[in-house]
This record gives structure tokens, sequence and C-alpha cells, in this order.
């Protein structure tokens, strides 16, 4: 997820700089901290599962 993010924001800055088209540039640029957000909702539910069937982290 981390390099869909990564490469997103690579994307952006071409869109932006090299293409000179701004609007999809920022749209595309949105897209990293949203694919980072659920790769951190998914991590969360994986801990909370974990803690639900009493699991320690030990």
């Amino acid at each position: 997820m981390v390099l869909a993010a990564a490469a997103s924001v690579a994307f952006s800055w071409y869109l932006f700089y090299m293409k000179g088209d701004k609007v999809h540039g920022l749209f595309v640029g949105l897209w990293a901290p949203t694919l980072l957000g659920a790769a951190n909702y998914f991590k969360n539910l994986r801990v909370t599962e974990k803690l639900d069937a009493g699991l320690s982290f030990q």
C-alpha cells in the first residue's frame, strides 16, 4: 500500500508539473493519504480482532 501511495504522489507530480494538468494532479495526489488511511484502518482491524480473541503481544 505504501508503494501505491508513493506511485500516486509521483504520478501526481507528473500530471501537475510535466503535463500542466493541475486539477487532475491535485486529485491524484489526494489518493496517497486515502490509501495510507485505508491501510491503517485494516491494520488496526487486525489488532482489534487479536485483542478480542484474547491474544497477547508478548
